[in-house]
């Protein structure tokens, strides 16, 4: 099959990372797998990115060369110079600009209709991730949809709502959106056009035939109650490399990361310097601060993956920020060398991290949105609990620290879940399948 894998960028978060791994995956069972992406990282001569025609126009290139001109936005010595550079970049393209002002979603990617012609091979099957990463004509899968079969994955509910990657419990997506509550959710919009972006999407995919894949049955319920109307959806987990996350020896981990022998090792996730709302960083400290005021006998090490900083001494220990890493190696060491992954957000779909811990027999303490509760096994792989409740977590977590045996009895029940339900190998084969399926039909 010749298939096109299509991305924000090649490397990033779990949508990126879910499109790369089906990128290689279907490249080495004998497909010709091109991945197209809005931002291009690697060398990879198969990654294409998809051109940004935006400013084509003689006018518009006008217009940027001479904000190039007037130097960078904090020019020294010139008042007002950001004006005039932010004036600029509104008369390049005025009907995008006041589109934008009046909070309508933006659709006005040209390069988007090249897609069909960037590959030297035409593609059997086009393949859709994370659509509102700056990059994509919405519009376009109507025809897209009506020349090739057309998935896409979705790896969070903007395609169902006016603006928000997840509504943080708002239900007027349900119905039309409109009177939005909080148009500051990520992707914000500066003013209420949701009802009308909601309509346009709706259009847009009744004039489209796609095919809807999710990872989890929380996020097929949300499209089954939406206006998507795809053909079909499927639900298919995510998954990761079992030869790479998999049980190994804690000292080992411990030794290669510079942490103590004798300490409880909780490992969480986090960037403080990332306004995410959908992550719940103050439940979180607030539950690290509670266990660190208990007396375990040995103290414990909070070890935050992602963030880089200082150490903090605690009451009972430190937060260690290692700081972010690609190298599997490494982020494999952490998982092996931590007793309990702790996790807390608002709005999750269905977060790698877990996964990756459970694979290498981790238990996990999370909160309970989104798809959690269907990677975590309460009581057997790991402990849930309600949204927001610092004092459950920290219960949990403090439990799981004083008990080995129901610690390490959890740690095998989350081996034996990730090897049956979250291959890697599992993911890209269903895939396949289901591409199989579509030309067939």
């Amino acid at each position: 099959m010749n298939i096109v894998q299509i991305s924000t960028t090649d490397y990033g978060g779990g949508a990126e990372r879910t499109a790369r791994e089906l990128y290689y995956g279907q490249r080495v069972v004998g497909n010709r797998v091109w991945l197209a992406v809005g931002k291009r990282q690697a060398g990879d001569p198969d990654v294409i990115e998809i051109p940004d025609l935006r400013y084509s126009s003689t006018w518009a290139r006008g217009c940027l060369a001479l904000r190039r001109v007037l130097g960078p936005t904090e020019h020294a010595g010139i008042r007002g110079m950001w004006r005039l550079r932010e004036l600029l970049r509104i008369i390049a393209r005025p009907l995008n600009s006041l589109s934008q002002y009046l909070g309508v979603e933006d659709f006005d990617f040209p390069g988007t209709h090249t897609l069909e012609t960037l590959t030297p091979t035409r593609a059997d099957i086009y393949h859709l991730h994370n659509l509102h990463g700056g990059y994509f004509d919405l519009r376009f899968l109507r025809q897209l949809s009506n020349h090739a079969s057309t998935i896409v994955t979705m790896h969070d509910a903007w395609l169902t709502s006016g603006h928000c990657a997840h509504s943080l419990g708002c239900e007027r997506w349900r119905h039309g959106c409109g009177r939005c509550p909080d148009l500051t959710i990520y992707p914000e919009i500066k003013r209420d056009a949701t009802a009308f972006n909601w309509r346009r999407k709706r259009d847009i995919f009744r004039a489209s035939k796609l095919h809807v894949g999710v990872p989890c049955q929380w996020l097929r319920r949300k499209v089954e109650d939406s206006m998507l109307d795809p053909i079909d959806i499927r639900v298919i987990p995510y998954g990761v490399d079992l030869s790479i996350f998999c049980p190994g020896d804690v000292r080992s981990a411990r030794a290669k990361l510079g942490l103590p022998q004798s300490a409880y090792i909780v490992l969480f996730v986090a960037n403080r310097g990332r306004n995410n709302r959908f992550k719940d960083f103050s439940t979180l400290i607030n539950a690290i601060h509670l266990i660190s005021s208990q007396s375990l006998g040995a103290p414990v090490w909070f070890v935050c993956l992602g963030d880089d900083g200082e150490d903090e001494v605690l009451a009972n220990g430190r937060i260690r920020y290692a700081g972010f890493h690609t190298d599997a190696e490494t982020i494999v060491a952490h998982y092996r060398s931590a007793d309990v992954v702790l996790h807390a957000a608002n709005a999750d779909t269905f977060p790698y991290v877990i996964l990756e811990a459970l694979a290498c027999g981790t238990p996990v303490v999370a909160t309970s949105v989104g798809g959690i509760p269907e990677q975590v096994e309460h009581g057997r792989t790991g402990c849930l609990v309600k949204q927001g409740h610092s004092e459950e977590l920290a219960c949990h977590v403090v439990m799981l620290l004083e008990n080995d045996d129901l610690r390490q009895s959890m740690g095998n029940n989350a081996v034996s879940m990730a090897r049956s339900r979250y291959d890697l190998r599992r993911m890209v084969s269903e895939y396949l399948d289901w591409y199989q399926e579509l030309l067939s039909s």
